[in-house]
């Protein structure tokens, strides 16, 4: 889900730009011509990362449209259930707002629990819960512009470490603290305002020298590395950090319970770990030839599926996935290393047809073969509800005079799915979050799905939802009407806008489900 700015707020943040970011600017859009769907303020971050480098720029960028695209991020927040190791044993919350308006993350990576974290979820799962994480920061990033009208496009995190120590250095631990780093820099460049360390250890100068190499130098000069006293570091934090916003833990008056963050996590509970018998059970055999792949082949009936598989074998093992018809590459080959827990990757298919995963056994030894269990299903893309509890709860603890532009209540698969099959048309999904302002979701026999309040036949734009200054539409009203009028009026016509953006949505999501409901749901697995 990209983060949608107004356009005059884009052009107000395009205008204070100097000379040698806008021409910058002006070349990389007219390099990319139309094959991407970022706005000025997305392509100014990814310029930035690569110091307005125009050829960097664009790889850089094409490269991270391949790997968002590959994730699905455009349906993350409403798609995406995070594993409920994840929520619960890794500690992740938001809360705050600095002195610049970045909304403020807190991971208490410190007290997490490496060797157990990675023995109940998979690597990839994850690293897609960061993914989801970071698009949530992008979300409020947006509802942050919606409210101030100013564009805001960075956050800032505190990283506590108390805690940290030796067991923290577990190699498969410290791949995904790596892997992690990397995936941020590379699809959310320049997105980090700066990042506090509180509390580090004696550990802390061995555990950071290995994360180092793999953080631009750019980044490495946001970090704001304090100490372990109390006092000194809410001093600090001050300097960025109304204290309002700080917790009792690092000095604040705000006590900790009232913060909503997670300063701690509990120990794994053994019976949290997967087990290979139980993950795999009713797996499939497939047998890897050195330097032949197998496929996998997998029927998804229609547009919109969620592939879910698990894959697991003794070491290592080299997976893609394909869609067999047009032979795309859906997901980019990978290594995919079992030796702790079994994989488990998910894909949302934007297309109808057969795929296959496919596995290469490249790595060097004595064995020409090797035995890997697939355990593949396709279902329905699910909808999830945790992302839009976490973006309540934190415009209504920070901005509880902005709960209009809260997206209104999306129904779940069920009721859609009722809705659906009980209207006679069909659904024609129209972007209003791209194009014009008043584009709006139509029915098959050209009805609108979302009914405007004005049915005068007078000019267009009329029925525009328009976000600028109150000011200047000053002369349309009366004498009598009072600044607080105009405030609500504009608090509406953001209303409008978000409730339309929703409808086209939902249209769209019904229109998939009437065709899922429809459906045989089968799975046919083979091995070649």
């Amino acid at each position: 889900m990209a983060v949608r700015y107004a356009p005059e707020v884009v052009k107000a943040f395009v205008s204070s730009l100097n000379n040698d970011e806008r021409r910058a600017l002006d070349s990389l859009k007219e390099q990319l011509g139309d094959e991407h769907d970022h706005d000025d303020v997305a392509l100014i971050r990814f310029l930035r990362a690569r110091k307005h480098h125009i050829s960097r720029t664009e790889k850089m960028l094409r490269k991270s449209q391949d790997s968002m695209a590959e994730l699905c991020v455009d349906t993350l927040l409403e798609t995406y259930e995070p594993p409920a190791s994840a929520l619960r044993f890794y500690p992740l919350s938001f809360f705050g707002i600095d002195r610049e308006g970045c909304p403020i993350s807190h991971e208490a990576l410190g007290s997490a629990d490496a060797h157990g974290l990675m023995k109940s979820a998979s690597l990839d799962e994850l690293l897609l819960y960061k993914v989801y994480d970071s698009m949530i920061h992008m979300k409020l990033l947006e509802l942050r512009t919606i409210a101030t009208g100013q564009v805001h496009h960075q956050i800032t995190v505190i990283f506590d470490l108390e805690g940290l120590s030796t067991r923290h250095m577990h190699r498969p631990f410290l791949n995904l603290i790596t892997t992690m780093s990397d995936m941020f820099e590379s699809n959310f460049p320049e997105s980090l305002r700066r990042l506090f360390i509180l509390n580090p250890p004696r550990i802390f100068p061995i555990a950071f020298a290995i994360v180092k190499p793999f953080l631009h130098e750019a980044t490495r000069e946001k970090f704001i590395i304090l100490g372990c006293n109390k006092e000194s570091n809410f001093k600090e934090l001050s300097k960025y950090i109304e204290p309002k916003w700080i917790p009792q833990r690092y000095g604040g008056p705000v006590p900790d319970d009232d913060a909503g963050v997670c300063f701690s996590a509990e120990p794994v509970p053994d019976e949290h770990h997967l087990s290979a018998a139980d993950v795999m059970a009713g797996a499939v055999h497939v047998e890897v030839q050195k330097r032949s792949p197998a496929l996998h082949e997998i029927d998804v009936p229609c547009e919109g599926a969620c592939i879910d598989f698990w894959i697991n074998t003794s070491g290592q093992i080299t997976m893609s996935l394909v869609r067999l018809d047009d032979n795309a590459l859906c997901m980019a080959s990978r290594t995919v290393d079992c030796s702790v827990t079994p994989q488990h990757y998910r894909y949302v298919c934007c297309k109808a047809g057969k795929y296959a995963i496919k596995l290469e056994y490249t790595a060097r030894g004595w064995s020409s073969t090797r035995d890997v269990q697939v355990k593949a299903t396709v279902e329905e893309t699910p909808m999830a509800s945790h992302a839009e509890g976490v973006v309540r709860w934190w415009i209504k603890r920070h901005m509880p005079e902005h709960e209009h532009i809260l997206l209104p209540h999306v129904p779940s698969s069920a009721s859609l799915a009722r809705s659906s099959m009980s209207r006679d048309e069909d659904f024609n999904y129209t972007d209003t979050t791209r194009g014009d302002a008043n584009a709006n979701a139509r029915s098959a026999d050209g009805e609108n799905i979302v009914d405007d309040d004005d049915d005068d036949d007078d000019d267009d734009d009329d029925d525009d939802i328009w976000l600028g200054d109150p000011l200047e539409h000053k002369e349309k009203q009366t004498e009598e009407e009072t600044a607080a009028t105009l405030a609500r009026q504009r608090q509406l016509q953001f209303q409008l806008q978000l409730e339309r953006q929703a409808a086209a949505e939902r249209a769209h999501v019904a229109s998939l489900f009437q065709s899922v409901v429809s459906a045989p749901w089968t799975v046919h697995r083979t091995a070649v």
